[in-house]
């Protein structure tokens, strides 16, 4: 049904961030958001909101805001753990690859191909610039990674869900189906059916998945409701 399967808190907390997110801080890493008390893990696409109680680590703090939209309600939806796997399992599938050779980095700017200029003028003012990277060009890899297939077929993590006004990325969706397997969760309330999506789990925790364009790249599978085919 997902792809992410947790041991740990920080396997699931890793899984909502992106530690290769260059600039912002708040996307690398889950911290202590000290304005709202929650433990924050967010990519800039999916978040999910913990009380500190329910964990076990130690979080650095940073204050960051609640959500754009976060308190406004647009429907009350129940959605259950069955429903997710039934629509999930109907979704376009791909065959599965795995990376043998991850992705050689440049290591002149880390991978973000771009790197910062520095000037000093006559007058010892210094003058600061980003740029493109002319070690890589701009494209922060010497050489991509390579995959290979295992046999195996898995929903297309670009597949599109469409839940009320929402359409929605599997890939998000499977974060959300396995953070509540991790916390024994059969069911999750939908609160906020566009923008930014807001599951809530029970008192102490919540998810924010962002809702995506419709488009026409990508077929869109309406959510389940329970043995429908």
């Amino acid at each position: 049904m997902s792809k992410f399967q947790f041991k740990n808190e920080a396997e699931l907390l890793a899984t909502f961030s992106n530690p290769n997110y260059p600039g912002l801080e708040q996307y690398r890493h889950p911290f202590l958001n000290e304005r709202t008390g929650q433990v924050w893990a967010t990519d800039g696409y999916v978040l999910i909101s913990i009380d500190p109680h329910r964990l076990s680590g130690d979080y650095p703090k940073l204050k960051l805001g609640e959500p754009v939209g976060f308190a406004k309600r647009t429907c009350d939806l129940t959605v259950t753990m069955s429903m997710l796997a039934e629509t999930l399992a109907s979704v376009p599938k791909i065959k599965e690859q795995i990376e043998v050779h991850p992705a050689e980095e440049c290591e002149e700017c880390d991978g973000t191909g771009e790197v910062m200029w520095e000037y000093t003028d006559g007058g010892l003012k210094v003058h600061q610039m980003e740029a493109v990277c002319p070690v890589c060009d701009g494209r922060g890899i010497f050489a991509k990674a390579v995959y290979k297939e295992t046999g195996r077929t898995i929903p297309d993590p670009k597949a599109k869900i469409e839940v009320g006004n929402a359409i929605l990325l599997v890939r998000d969706v499977q974060k959300l189906v396995s953070a509540m397997a991790f916390f024994g969760a059969d069911s999750v309330h939908l609160v906020r059916d566009e923008g930014q999506t807001t599951w809530i789990i029970d008192e102490d925790i919540f998810i924010i998945l962002m809702s995506v364009p419709d488009g026409n790249s990508n077929p869109v599978t309406k959510l389940k409701k329970g043995g429908e085919s």
